[in-house]
């Protein structure tokens, strides 16, 4: 089989780009295939506030009868060039049949355009930020993904490795259960800040939510500016995902810490949608849309997307009482365990949070780097 590369411009090449998914993870009972309305979004400028400041060119490789069997976006991110300096181009929504030369086809296509516009190494992959779904899967395979977070075949990892990319940094899962019992010394903590009238939590206020949308962004913007990857969410991209978010959340599933008035950290957590989403096999209509009336209160999960609080404020157990606050939750609804996610592996402060209250990890995925 001979294979050619291609841009892909057009209205009838990005369907297949969207669509090529099926063919890819015929069979697999464990992906999720993201809405394709969501995914045609994703790319308009029109609709995507990633395109107020960035922008995408998308690639694939068909075979002899043109049927396309590979795709990846390059992604230019002069937020990123401005904060690191025009170092990294960035490589996403990579998929690939089981071939070599597809994946480097792909791969080789990304480079040649960064190389022309003078950047000095690729990563990837992301979609199309850190604060999107990153990564590919290395370790979990027998488990669906949760909410925003990627899943692939495991030959993934050996098609980019063969391509020359390398390990840049890993990304974690951790997951804990509703009866999880938590170590004393954290119910130490917990009773004390409990008791301290300086602490205030409050829940995310939907009649608010422009309000609350700028704190929980302004928190983390804060919180993770020292974290690897780390760019900053704009109010566009936060109002958005806030927007996506308020058709299925769980306002006590959100919760604000204040510690004097202030606001000092967040957690948020969502049901993950996942569990109905598979069922719908990317289409909303004709039945995609009944399927998830039907089922979205039959979810038992939830995905903890971040936990932030602000160095000033960490050590104090606001960590610990948000946590609480969420499991607490979490026993009086039908959830039955949760997972947090993403956290960078050298995010040693979270991770050992995590692993003091006895999380355990249970994914591992990689974000890729090379030279161009």
């Amino acid at each position: 089989m001979e294979y050619g590369a291609i841009e892909i411009n057009s209205r009838i090449s990005a369907n297949k780009f969207f669509h090529l998914t099926e063919h890819i993870y015929q069979g697999n009972n464990y992906y999720v295939q993201p809405l394709f309305s969501e995914l045609k979004e994703k790319i308009s400028p029109l609709q995507n506030p990633f395109f107020k400041y960035g922008k995408i060119k998308m690639f694939g490789v068909i075979d002899n009868n043109k049927n396309l069997v590979g795709r990846v976006v390059a992604i230019i991110n002069p937020v990123n060039d401005k904060l690191y300096g025009k170092e990294y181009g960035f490589f996403g929504m990579f998929e690939s049949i089981n071939d070599k030369r597809v994946a480097s086809l792909l791969i080789n296509q990304v480079k040649s355009f960064f190389k022309k516009l003078n950047y000095k190494r690729l990563i990837g992959p992301v979609n199309f930020t850190t604060n999107e779904e990153s990564g590919i899967l290395i370790e979990g395979f027998d488990y669906s993904p949760s909410f925003m977070c990627a899943y692939n075949p495991k030959y993934y990892q050996e098609l980019l490795k063969n391509c020359g990319l390398e390990k840049a940094v890993d990304m974690l899962a951790y997951r804990g259960y509703t009866d999880h019992i938590y170590p004393e010394k954290f119910n130490k903590i917990l009773n004390r800040i409990l008791y301290n009238t300086n602490v205030e939590l409050r829940a995310f206020d939907k009649t608010k939510k422009v309000n609350d949308t700028k704190i929980i962004r302004d928190l983390y913007n804060q919180c993770f500016k020292e974290v690897w990857g780390f760019v900053p969410f704009s109010i566009e991209e936060a109002n958005l995902m806030t927007e996506k978010f308020l058709s299925f959340y769980d306002p006590e599933l959100i919760w604000i810490g204040f510690i004097n008035g202030v606001p000092a950290g967040f957690i948020l957590g969502l049901p993950d949608i996942n569990k109905v989403l598979i069922k719908m096999k990317g289409r909303l209509f004709p039945f995609g849309i009944i399927k998830f009336y039907l089922n979205k209160n039959k979810i038992d999960s939830i995905r903890v997307l971040t936990l932030g609080v602000l160095p000033q404020f960490r050590g104090l157990g606001l960590e610990s009482l948000l946590i609480h606050r969420l499991h607490e939750r979490m026993k009086v609804a039908p959830y039955r365990w949760g997972e947090f996610s993403f956290i960078m592996e050298n995010n040693y402060p979270m991770r050992k949070v995590l692993e003091n209250l006895g999380f355990e990890i249970y994914k591992r995925y990689r974000i890729y780097e090379t030279t161009i």
